[in-house]
C-alpha cells in the first residue's frame, strides 16, 4: 500500500482503516462516502449475494458465497454490511475530520452518485 499511495494518482476502496490506520488518508485528497439509504443497498446485496451462490461464482482464492452461512451463528455477509452502515454514520465523517487537507464527498442516492460521475468528465 505504501508504494501504491506513494504515486501521484490511485484509487482505493474503503474499509481498511483498522488494518492501514491513516496511511491512505495522509496521502488522499479526497474520499467519496457512498451513504446510500438501506433501502438502496440491501436489495442490492441480496440480489447480487444470491445470485453469486446459484451460479457459484468465484469471488477470490476459489471463495464462493454459501447458502449455510446465512443459517449459522458465523459472522455472514448481511450482519457485516447493516453494523458497517451504522458505523460508518459515526466514524467516517470523523476520521476525515481529522485529516483538513482531505475532502469529503458524501454521496447519499443513486442521483447524487450519476451528477457527482458526471462532474469528473
Amino acid at each position: 500500500m505504501r508504494q501504491l499511495v506513494a504515486a501521484d494518482d490511485w484509487l482505493v476502496d474503503g474499509g481498511y482503516h483498522e488494518k492501514l490506520g491513516d496511511l491512505v488518508l495522509a496521502r488522499a485528497d479526497t474520499v467519496v462516502w457512498l451513504d446510500l439509504p438501506v433501502r438502496v443497498w440491501l436489495p442490492r446485496l441480496v440480489r447480487r449475494t444470491f445470485v453469486r451462490m446459484l451460479t457459484r461464482e468465484e469471488l477470490w482464492n476459489g471463495n464462493r458465497e454459501q447458502f449455510r452461512f446465512l443459517f449459522t451463528e458465523r459472522p455472514n455477509l448481511f450482519g457485516w454490511a447493516w453494523r458497517r452502515h451504522l458505523r460508518n454514520k459515526t466514524e467516517l465523517p470523523a476520521w476525515v475530520a481529522a485529516h483538513p487537507h482531505v475532502r469529503l464527498v458524501r454521496l447519499r442516492s443513486p442521483r447524487e452518485v450519476r451528477e457527482y460521475l458526471e462532474s469528473l468528465q
